[in-house]
C-alpha cells in the first residue's frame, strides 16, 4: 500500500524535492543532514537521470513543511505582523518567516521583520536578509544587482556590522524583485487555480496542472531570452502555498531542457 503523502504537494516528483530544498533555503549538504544522507545523495535525488529519493527522506521534508507552515500561519495571524528572522536561513523559524513574508505580500498585508533575539541592532537588516535569502540573492548576483563589492553586501546582512546597512537604492532594487516575484506567484496560482475549476465543473478531478520548476539555468535559458530563473523558482514555491491555502493540492515537474522536443 502506497504511502500517504501529507506535504504541501500531492505528489513526490524529484521536482517537488528540489523545490522544498529551495524553500527550506538549504543546501544539497543540508538537505542531506535533514535526510540522514551525504549531499551527493541529495544531488542524485534531484537529478532526473539517477535514482529516486526514499521513504524516510520525502517524511523528512513533508514534516518539516507541515512544521514550518503551522509556525508561518501564526506569525502571520497577528496584527502587525513583525516576523522573528534567524541568521541561519535553514532554521525553522526563518523558513517560516519566509512563508508568512510570501503570503502577506501575495495578500497586500504589511509586515515587517526582526532578529529573532532581542537587543541585536537591525537597521532593516533583518528584513533584508529575509528578502535576499527567499530570492537567492547571495555572492556575485547580488553584487550585480546592487552594484557594490560582495563584502558589502555580506555586511549588509550581518547583524555584527550594525553601522553598514543596505543603500536606498539597494532596497529599490530587491524590492522590486520581491514584488515581481510576488506577482508572478499570484498570476501562477490564479491560473493553476481557474484550471483546477475548469476541470472540475467538466467532471474531472479538480486538481491544478503542474508547476514547472527551473534545476539548472540553461534549462530557464532554453525556454526564455530574459528574466529571472531564481526569482522564478521562489515564485513557484510560493504560488504552491497559496494553491495549498485555497485547499488545492499542487505539483512540480522540471522544465524540459529541450524545447523542440516538445513540439
Amino acid at each position: 500500500m502506497a504511502d500517504v503523502v501529507d506535504g504541501l504537494t500531492w505528489t513526490r516528483s524529484k521536482a517537488d524535492m528540489r523545490m522544498y530544498r529551495e524553500m527550506f533555503g538549504m543546501s544539497t549538504v543540508e538537505m542531506g543532514r535533514l535526510a540522514v544522507v551525504d549531499g551527493r545523495t541529495v544531488r542524485a535525488w534531484e537529478n532526473p537521470r539517477e535514482w529516486v529519493p526514499d521513504r524516510t527522506s520525502w517524511m523528512a521534508a513533508e514534516a518539516l513543511w507541515r512544521d514550518s507552515d503551522r509556525l508561518a500561519r501564526e506569525l502571520a495571524g497577528e496584527d502587525p505582523a513583525v516576523l522573528p528572522y534567524w541568521t541561519c536561513a535553514s532554521a525553522p523559524g526563518a523558513i517560516a518567516a519566509r512563508i508568512a513574508a510570501g503570503r502577506l505580500s501575495a495578500a497586500g498585508r504589511a509586515w515587517d521583520v526582526s532578529w529573532s533575539r532581542d537587543g541585536v541592532p537591525d537597521g532593516g537588516k533583518s528584513r533584508f536578509r529575509l528578502m535576499t535569502d527567499m530570492l537567492r540573492v547571495h555572492g556575485d548576483r547580488a553584487a550585480a544587482l546592487f552594484g557594490v563589492s560582495r563584502q558589502t553586501v555580506v555586511a549588509w546582512r550581518r547583524p555584527a556590522s550594525p553601522g553598514s546597512v543596505p543603500t536606498p537604492e539597494a532596497w529599490g532594487a530587491l524590492d522590486g524583485l520581491w514584488d515581481g516575484m510576488v506577482a508572478r506567484a499570484a498570476e501562477l496560482a490564479d491560473m493553476m487555480a481557474d484550471a483546477a475549476e475548469r476541470a472540475a465543473e467538466a467532471g474531472r478531478r479538480r486538481v491544478p496542472p503542474s508547476l514547472t520548476f527551473y534545476r539548472l539555468r540553461s534549462d530557464w535559458t532554453a525556454w526564455h531570452d530574459e528574466g529571472d530563473w531564481l526569482a522564478e523558482d521562489c515564485s513557484v514555491w510560493l504560488a504552491e502555498v497559496l494553491l495549498h491555502d485555497r485547499g488545492l493540492e499542487p505539483s512540480t515537474v522540471y522544465a524540459d531542457p529541450n524545447p523542440k522536443a516538445m513540439f
